[in-house]
């Protein structure tokens, strides 16, 4: 399995480091960077604090455990299509000749430049509402900040579009595909992150 490769441009995720319970939170948007935000702000206490990917990496290097929640990479396709506001077709093709943070594949934008991937341990999205306080603990319960009840899903917004188009989205986020896929089967067989140890060649 190979990723497809990093954007080009600034990639405008974030990371939070919680010392006191020596972790790493990645952060992508539309996988819930905005709930993750207002959950993890830094506080007064400096218990939570915004950090350079090249910390994150420090950090990893010294034994902190370094998180992701990967979202379904097309149901966040489909999550980002209202804020563009395209036909689907269209729509497509932009996300599949420009890198933009709101669509770019997870495994690239969390993949440093010579390192590989930053992160030690995924979860999927869909388990987050019970793995979040798993590992971040009740002193920073998850907001949910701008949900959308009613958006489009994947299958609808696919609906309008070519098959050749479908084959190609697919083939760009496979990377994503394939590890959400062994997340949230680890998750659902022992409620834990997968370890990427594993797959730190891979992707």
């Amino acid at each position: 399995m190979s990723a497809p490769r990093p954007p080009r441009q600034a990639k405008r995720v974030r990371y939070y480091h919680v010392p006191q319970r020596k972790i790493v939170v990645c952060t992508t948007q539309r996988a819930g960077s905005a709930s993750m935000a207002e959950s993890l702000k830094p506080n007064t206490e400096g218990l939570n604090q915004v950090i350079s990917q090249s910390r994150a990496l420090r950090l990893k290097r010294e034994g902190a455990k370094v998180l992701l929640w990967i979202r379904d990479p097309l149901e966040r396709i489909a999550c980002a299509y209202p804020i563009f506001g395209k036909n689907p077709n269209d729509y497509a093709e932009m996300i599949l000749s420009q890198s933009n943070p709101h669509w770019s594949p997870q495994t690239s934008l969390h993949r440093v430049a010579g390192h590989g991937f930053l992160p030690t341990h995924v979860y999927p999205f869909d388990s987050i509402s019970e793995s979040w306080p798993m590992e971040i603990g009740y002193k920073n319960p998850l907001q949910h900040v701008g949900r959308q009840p009613g958006r489009m899903s994947w299958a609808e917004l696919s609906d309008g579009m070519r098959a050749s188009v479908i084959d190609d989205i697919i083939n760009h986020w496979k990377a994503d595909i394939v590890m959400h896929a062994i997340a949230l089967g680890s998750w659902e067989s022992r409620r834990q992150p997968e370890e990427m140890t594993v797959f730190a060649e891979a992707v």
